[in-house]
């Protein structure tokens, strides 16, 4: 594999290729569990001050009502991006609850019965429950609350094909 890597590398720098992998447009999407200041999952709902999720362009929840999930528009370089990324962060913060904040990683600091029994019924979402449902079926809650990070770059579009996209 490492072999492999190291073609690739050279093919880049021998065709001077680094503009053509840098270029284009970059988006980021990250799903963040807000939970209280002692370790467990936020027993609130997705806060109305944000407005509504189900049309908010930057800011909703994924699986669980606890997972904060947040969309960057697509920016010309990735350092623009991470800015817009930081910016949403500081609104979802602004309208949490004062023993609220979000965990950096990709799972809750404790997860019991209860926290997954919470996550189970708790869903105010009808536009995607059938969907959800199928989530829980197939991999469990466990599994579907696992949070990351998502890199997307658009390659630049030529004007005879749509754009192709990257993860």
């Amino acid at each position: 594999m490492a072999e492999n890597q190291l073609e690739i590398g050279k093919l880049v720098a021998e065709n001077d290729l680094y503009r053509e992998l840098l270029g284009g447009r970059f988006g980021i999407e990250i799903e963040e569990h807000r939970v209280t200041e002692e370790g467990r999952l936020s027993r609130r709902v997705y806060p109305d001050t944000l407005g509504p999720r189900a049309t908010h362009p930057y800011l909703q929840t994924d699986y669980s009502e606890t997972q904060s999930e947040i969309v960057t528009e697509p920016a010309t370089s990735f350092e623009m991006a991470r800015d817009l990324l930081l910016q949403l962060q500081w609104v979802l913060r602004d309208h949490m609850a004062e023993n609220e904040t979000i965990w950096p990683l990709s799972m809750p600091p404790r997860l019991t019965p209860d926290d997954l029994q919470w996550v189970d019924e708790t869903f105010d979402r009808p536009w995607i429950s059938e969907y959800r449902d199928w989530l829980t079926d197939k991999y469990g809650s466990t599994h579907e609350i696992i949070t990351g990070l998502h890199l997307t770059r658009i390659i630049h579009q030529d004007k005879q094909k749509p754009a192709e996209t990257a993860s």
